[in-house]
């Protein structure tokens, strides 16, 4: 598990009871993450940082261990810009593993592939910056955990959260205890809760796709397409070989379709599911399996003069089904995986074929 620490105590008075006490908690936290085997994410070294206080509170974890080979991992992800934290004070690097991420851009962008890169936020204390990533992290449906009691911009955001915070039941109870007179305790607090808010997911919002229908609709289409392939005999004698064929097709489309849907769920963090999406999806591949279907045909009318492309009408019949089978499944899966270039491919071919025919009516005429 991984999680990211932002705040500062910028806002406080100097030398005041409350800053010390927010050294302290900082402190107290990394020494909890540190010995729960969390890895932790800062980008800072400053005095005003909640960063640097974690760091510290890592490092007097492995102090009080006494274990040799079992340092805490520390990363450090910042922009490109600026010097390294923790590069002057080698003291840290007998107890801190240290791991090191630059981005482009400046913090602002920076945040978004740190967030992505964590389980969670923890936010405490801290002014525009820890504000900013406290609305970054809830876009990108990151769970945020907020120690309100140093007021700034944890403060400032906690009716933002605390509809969140309520969806846990009793772990709103729990989380309040962090808007109290900070105690020694709550170190370990804060990583249940954060445990338990990674758990729930409360914050990722995106629509559920219900996997258990999913997951039965792309058995059954894998089930019917292995028995159409598996039972050449069968389907050769008593089922018209061209309706297996566009069967067949029919299922590689559902299947590319449900593949090209998992992709972009898996692969882009901010996606969300949306039946209207899958089904117009499924349409348009459907079609596109269609016509690319046609231009196979078209194909062997071209070259042979004969429309026997999916006929069957082969010495080897078995042989010529299961040829013919692959090739309109990968039609299928062709039309509903790879939307985009399939619609290129068919559009360029009918435009061509288009201009061709107008041409040749403009030369009869």
């Amino acid at each position: 598990m991984r999680i990211l620490i932002v705040g500062s105590n910028k806002h406080m008075p100097e030398n005041s009871d409350k800053r010390k006490d927010f050294e302290r908690a900082c402190r107290s936290i990394g020494k909890t993450l540190a010995e729960s085997k969390v890895e932790i994410v800062v980008g800072s070294d400053r005095e005003t940082s909640a960063d640097r206080y974690i760091v510290e509170g890592a490092a007097n974890a492995h102090i009080a261990s006494k274990v040799k080979g079992t340092l805490p991992t520390v990363w450090i992800s910042r922009p490109e810009s600026g010097p390294t934290p923790f590069d002057y004070e080698p003291k840290y690097l007998n107890d801190v593993r240290f791991r090191f991420q630059r981005s482009a851009g400046p913090w602002t962008a920076g945040r978004v592939p740190q967030i992505i890169g964590t389980d969670a936020v923890i936010l405490i204390g801290g002014g525009d910056g820890t504000f900013a990533t406290g609305h970054i992290a809830l876009a990108l449906n990151k769970p945020v955990l907020l120690i309100p009691h140093f007021e700034g911009a944890a403060e400032k955001l906690w009716s933002v959260f605390e509809p969140y915070y309520k969806a846990l039941g009793d772990g709103l109870d729990e989380i309040s205890t962090l808007r109290e007179k900070w105690q020694a305790q709550n170190a370990d607090l804060v990583l249940t809760s954060a445990k338990r808010l990674i758990a729930s997911r409360v914050f990722d919002v995106r629509p559920r796709v219900p996997m258990g229908l999913l997951l039965i609709c792309l058995i059954a289409c894998l089930a019917l397409w292995t028995w159409l392939f598996a039972q050449t005999p069968y389907v050769t004698q008593h089922i018209p070989s061209t309706y297996s064929y566009f069967l067949m097709l029919s299922i590689a489309g559902t299947l590319g379709t449900i593949l090209r849907t998992s992709l972009r769920l898996i692969k882009d963090p901010m996606a969300k599911f949306s039946w209207n999406q899958l089904l117009l999806e499924l349409a348009a591949g459907l079609l596109l399996g269609f016509a690319l279907a046609l231009l196979l045909l078209v194909g062997s009318i071209t070259i042979s003069g004969k429309a026997d492309a999916l006929s069957g009408a082969v010495t080897d019949a078995s042989s010529d089904f299961r040829r013919l089978s692959v090739i309109m499944t990968l039609l299928g899966l062709g039309g509903g995986l790879a939307l985009e270039q399939a619609s290129e491919r068919v559009s360029r071919w009918f435009d061509q074929q288009f201009k061709s025919d107008l041409q040749k009516n403009d030369a009869g005429k």
